[in-house]
């Protein structure tokens, strides 16, 4: 909203960026107060307007523009992604946002690969590699990723790596299990060590309440005792019942072992 609608040019103190999260949460039925560090979210955009705003500096000139959430495909070699940000023109950047929550390292390998990747997706668009590939974090701002041939010989080379390695064991460890969408289904993970799925629960229903917001709360014996999980979206557990065996993915856990909320990457499966 903040960037399609040309105000980011102008937003000097961050304020326009932060009424547009307020528009964005009102929209989807919530409230920054509501949310999980909504009002620090809330805060920490508005400190980081400026800085946004630098990185996307180059796409003021008339021949760039500016492309958010927008695929990207590698027909040939079956690859695909999405990046949050995308300037091509005179000033070419790749930028993904983070909230500087996702780890302790400032640029971990994953975020590194992640940011190479799209580069290679942005060549294969444009013709030309990117002249800047960044994370723009709301804690710890702008983080370079530096570009070049070689970097992106290496994606790939990774990447046809692992696809020889389809149909072997799996290996389960936290890096290769983080956002695998075969987790809810696989049996090394789940019975792995309890590291490689630091968001993830398997076990019994033993009580449902729905509240008033339409979101639902079960409490789930597990094989480290029971735990309550509350937000979890109605249509994620329909069906559900006390007695239901399930797994469930992309949970947050706020306080303690017993406590845990569903998140918009949670994911639910029965056994």
């Amino acid at each position: 909203m903040w960037i399609e609608s040309g105000v980011w040019q102008a937003d000097d103190d961050g304020g326009p960026l932060r009424e547009a999260f307020d528009e964005a949460a009102a929209a989807a039925g919530t409230h920054a107060s509501l949310l999980y560090q909504g009002v620090l979210t809330r805060a920490r955009l508005a400190q980081a307007a400026p800085g946004l705003r630098s990185a996307l500096g180059g796409a003021a000139h008339d021949d760039s523009t500016i492309s958010c959430e927008t695929e990207l495909r590698d027909e040939e070699w079956r690859l695909h992604g999405i990046p949050d940000l995308l300037v091509s023109g005179a000033a070419s950047v790749v930028i993904d946002l983070k909230t500087g929550r996702e780890s302790g390292e400032l640029l971990p390998e994953r975020i590194r690969f992640q940011l190479l990747f799209y580069a290679h997706l942005f060549r294969i668009k444009h013709g030309i590699l990117p002249e800047r590939a960044e994370v723009f974090s709301l804690v710890h701002g702008r983080l370079q990723v530096p570009v070049d041939e070689g970097s992106l010989t290496a994606v790939l080379a990774s990447v046809k790596q692992a696809r020889g390695a389809i149909g072997l064991p799996a290996r389960p460890t936290l890096e290769a299990c983080r956002f695998c969408p075969r987790r809810l289904a696989c049996h090394e993970h789940w019975h792995a060590d309890e590291e490689v799925r630091p968001d993830g629960l398997e076990g019994e229903v033993e009580k449902l309440r729905t509240a008033e917001t339409g979101t639902v709360a079960l409490r789930l014996r597990t094989p480290s005792g029971s735990a309550w999980i509350t937000q979890i979206p109605a249509n994620k557990v329909s069906g559900v019942n006390v007695g239901s065996q399930l797994r469930l993915t992309g949970l947050f856990q706020p306080r303690s072992a017993s406590d845990w909320r569903a998140t918009g990457r949670t994911e639910v499966g029965r056994l």
